[in-house]
């Protein structure tokens, strides 16, 4: 077994920057960490997985929180830019306050990177109004929004998707048609909004095919 050992300022810089907690359970840790900076969760209501961030992420991905924000907490007199892109591309948005809630202004699901806007520093002029909802689909591996995700915005007749089985997905901007078997056979079902657990809707196993109905 290796074993390895972290100088202790060392370590606390790494505690500073990022901290993680893949299965949200404890709420007094997620209010302590949501006083400084920003904590991003993957369910509406500060629910769920979270991440909290100090200084910019240019990449959510590295976090597993990429497309996958629901609600957000900013500390007391901090302003955040969140983008819809990696490395702050495509459409952005200051947020200066907790959401429960991101899907109210269409934010839901769609954030990518995110970075302080300090008092003084450059700011992209007046907030601009909230994006359209983008239609979008998107597929976790595991029940509650959980494992492995991958997002769709196209129809695919032939989804490959990197785990064997897909536990859970979040609709955004319409109907979406899920199949069990490529180009739409097998067992269909269509979905809108989030769908915690595809057993609950008798889906079987894994998603090979979607497409936006309406």
């Amino acid at each position: 077994m290796r074993r390895f050992r972290f100088a202790m300022p060392a370590l606390a810089i790494l505690i500073g920057l990022v901290v993680i907690n893949i299965n949200g359970r404890a709420s007094a840790q997620r209010d302590t960490i949501g006083a400084i900076g920003i904590t991003i969760y993957a369910e509406t209501n500060f629910r769920g997985a979270n991440a909290n961030f100090r200084t910019e992420a240019p990449d959510l991905r590295k976090v597993g929180m990429n497309d996958r924000v629901e609600s957000i907490r900013i500390g007391r007199g901090e302003m955040w830019e969140a983008c819809e892109n990696i490395n702050f591309g495509g459409r952005c948005q200051v947020f200066t306050g907790d959401d429960p809630d991101l899907n109210r202004s269409n934010w839901g699901g769609l954030i990518s990177s995110l970075r302080p806007v300090h008092e003084g520093g450059p700011r992209r002029g007046p907030m601009p109004p909230p994006p359209p909802p983008r239609p979008r689909l998107v597929i976790f591996a595991d029940a509650n929004f959980r494992g492995e995700s991958i997002v769709f915005e196209d129809a695919s007749a032939a989804l490959r998707l990197p785990a064997e089985r897909s536990g859970s997905v979040r609709a955004y901007g319409g109907m979406w048609q899920i199949c069990s078997e490529n180009d739409f056979w097998g067992r269909c079902e269509m979905v809108q909004g989030a769908i915690p657990d595809l057993t609950r809707i008798g889906f079987p196993g894994r998603i090979a095919s979607a497409r936006l109905r309406r």
